[in-house]
């Protein structure tokens, strides 16, 4: 793989934005829908990503870790939050699931461009894919 050098920097990170969010969602009653976040400090998931300061840096696995847990494809974090059928316990399967596949290496390679990116910058990712490419 092209990123083998740095993928367990970008890979731990992933994973422990995972267990900052599920800490944060330790009890159902911090979950909430609709809103970031709430005077009392109840968040949704993407206010939970925003909190811990890492939205982007695992959007797409914990998008495909819901279509995995839900069956059904959801375009944004907000719209699996929100929809009616997601409850606590699919919450908590959903991010579990994402730290799983993060663990096992379970990405597509343009989740792992944007972990990358997220962890290292542009710059640093933008030579490496070059590197990458010019070999092939």
């Amino acid at each position: 793989m092209p990123f083998d050098g740095g993928e367990f920097t970008y890979r731990q990170r992933m994973i422990e934005t995972i267990d900052e969010v599920l800490e944060l969602f330790d009890v159902e009653s911090k979950w909430c829908k609709g809103k970031l976040k709430t005077p009392d400090g109840w968040y949704c998931i993407l206010g939970a990503l925003l909190e811990v300061g890492a939205a982007s840096l695992v959007r797409g696995v914990i998008l495909k870790a819901a279509k995995a847990v839900t069956g059904h494809r959801y375009s944004r974090i907000e719209h699996f939050n929100d929809d009616p059928p997601t409850d606590y316990p699919t919450l908590i399967a959903t991010l579990r699931r994402a730290r799983q596949d993060i663990a096992l290496g379970r990405m597509s390679w343009l989740v792992r461009v944007r972990a990358k990116l997220a962890v290292d910058g542009w710059r640093k990712t933008a030579a490496l894919l070059m590197r990458a490419t010019s070999s092939v």
